[in-house]
């Protein structure tokens, strides 16, 4: 909210609102956590329907759009508007490849379990470059 929002009448009140570099490294672990266990549950409770894992790719890329803000906040890297954009900024910063949760962000037509088990694979790839996240500093050099 702080990053992208925009004041349309009267104080800001989200100008002076600051977050600890730990806090936002621990709720981006958090969230990678969660939608790691969310893809899960949802793998078994969609066996044999293929659009609902499109749909659960599409969930899990909307809410890693979200914590690749953060991420790229902690290591210091500008933010850019578009969510194809930060996630294209991301993968260069983590190192992390992010095809196919950008894929998944734009369109999950045709999504098959192969496409699934990738978004899984890069959330966790990118859950485990956050868990190595040096708390306090930027860490660009981190790769």
């Amino acid at each position: 909210i702080q990053q992208v929002h925009c004041c349309v009448l009267g104080e800001d009140h989200f100008e002076a609102l600051r977050f600890a570099p730990a806090d936002l490294r621990l709720q981006a672990e958090r969230e990678l956590k969660s939608a790691l266990i969310q893809m899960r549950q949802g793998l078994i409770a969609a066996t044999g329907h293929r659009k609902l894992l499109g749909e659960l790719c599409a969930a899990a890329a909307e809410r890693c759009i979200r914590v690749v803000r953060g991420v790229l906040h902690l290591t210091g890297t500008a933010v850019p508007e578009l969510a194809v954009d930060m996630m294209a900024t991301a993968a260069s910063a983590t190192g992390v490849k992010l095809v196919t949760l950008s894929r998944a962000a734009a369109n999950t037509d045709g999504f098959a379990f192969v496409d699934f088990h990738r978004c899984y694979d890069e959330i966790n790839a990118l859950a485990a470059y956050v868990d190595k996240l040096p708390v306090g500093k930027p860490a660009a050099a981190l790769n």
